[in-house]
């Protein structure tokens, strides 16, 4: 599983451009996903994502090269949409303002009500890991 650092200016576009509408049938971040299911990735770390200022890349709509390189990034919107139900408030600013823009969509509280907070996530997904 690959954490995706980028610049500011980089993350804005693709976060602006690209996310999708609402998180994925299939996103590990929802409520209603198979629980302890994350394909060949590491579950801790789509947890310790919520947390963190890294992105996590859509796993149904992002894309890598033959080397593994990704191609396509499409940040997942159900990490976002975590880190808002968990109260986190990025440092980055920019990032910061992408959370606070959603958390002004009229459908924020459908999207919360599907979404695992940080501290539901290791229990619905039955990860042993105790750091948060």
């Amino acid at each position: 599983m690959l954490l995706i650092e980028m610049k500011q200016a980089d993350f804005l576009v693709c976060l602006g451009v690209f996310m999708c509408e609402k998180p994925c049938k299939e996103c590990p971040y929802k409520n209603s996903s198979a629980p302890g299911y994350f394909g060949p990735n590491d579950g801790l770390v789509y947890r310790h994502a919520i947390n963190r200022e890294a992105i996590v890349p859509c796993h149904m709509k992002s894309s890598h090269d033959v080397d593994g390189v990704p191609d396509k990034i499409v940040p997942c919107k159900g990490l976002v949409v975590s880190m808002i139900k968990s109260c986190r408030a990025p440092v980055n600013p920019e990032l910061n303002e992408i959370v606070s823009q959603l958390r002004d969509r009229d459908d924020i509280d459908e999207l919360k009500a599907n979404a695992l907070a940080s501290w539901e996530f290791a229990d619905y997904h039955g990860l042993k890991d105790t750091l948060v």
